[in-house]
């Protein structure tokens, strides 16, 4: 409850979860979209990795799954999809 611990905490806080939103958002960019925004971006958009990508927030954020079996099910599903595709 003192503030002089809590509001350096809360800054920090505050820079993690952005440091962690700027990686999230690079690697969506260099993952689903490898050819950048460009006028004709679908033909250049990584399907199998967005579908992951959907599956993978479903997961989390509808059903509530844990983040290691998440994790540990897009690496099997990207695994097998590099093997067929």
């Amino acid at each position: 409850g003192k503030l002089g611990f809590t509001a350096p905490l809360a800054a920090i806080t505050a820079a993690v979860v952005g440091v962690i939103a700027s990686l999230a958002l690079l690697f969506f960019l260099h993952v689903v979209l490898p050819g950048g925004f460009t006028p004709g971006i679908w033909p250049h958009t990584d399907w199998v990795a967005l579908a992951i990508l959907v599956a993978a927030s479903l997961a989390l954020f509808r059903y509530k799954v844990s983040v290691i079996p998440v994790i540990a099910a897009c690496a099997v599903a990207g695994v097998l999809a590099r093997l067929v595709f």
